[in-house]
């Protein structure tokens, strides 16, 4: 009886050791792989406030600094990076900027004009519904910042970041 017991506990042992190897390998290639498919502007599909399509190919002859962000309305460190896209609104003017929200569209128009991004032309403010985001760029974290010129992407920064940092062409990428 022990020794069947043991064979048991061992058998169970080896099959979660090996299960947990699976996971973790999957997860791995899982995030090589949008490594990889972000590196270039990935195709995507979004709502405008006013329920109009946008997608990748809105901005795909974009030569400029092309930012996106993944923002929640409710997200203090994103309603600091609002106030500062208006407070430098000039140094960004020849960036386009996504500013995506998994968030309804009341909360999102109401954000948009509550910090005065509706002043700016280059914002354009985007809802995702579909909650598709997360799986095309690989960042499900709030907020979240891809930057792109010429298409390629230039840096990728998760949680806040100052502006100066958004309008380098160094490598920060911080994760």
């Amino acid at each position: 009886m022990k020794k069947l017991l043991a064979t048991v506990l061992i058998a169970a042992v080896v099959f979660l050791v090996g299960w947990l190897g699976y996971k973790i390998y999957r997860v791995k290639v899982r995030k090589e792989t949008l490594a990889g498919a972000i590196v270039t502007l990935p195709s995507f599909s979004f709502y405008k406030l006013d329920n109009t399509p946008f997608t990748a190919d809105s901005v795909a002859n974009n030569k400029d600094r092309l930012i996106i962000m993944l923002f929640s309305p409710d997200c203090e460190h994103c309603q600091y990076t609002a106030k500062s896209y208006v407070q430098h609104k000039q140094e960004l003017e020849s960036s386009k900027i996504l500013m995506v929200t998994l968030a309804d569209s009341l909360s999102a128009t109401k954000f948009y004009t509550d910090y005065q991004l509706n002043t700016l032309p280059n914002i354009v403010m985007l809802r995702d519904p579909q909650m598709t985001f997360p799986k095309t760029f690989g960042a499900g974290m709030i907020p979240t910042f891809l930057v792109y010129k010429n298409g390629k992407l230039i840096n990728r920064f998760i949680g806040e970041t100052r502006v100066d940092n958004l309008l380098s062409d160094s490598a920060m990428t911080a994760k």
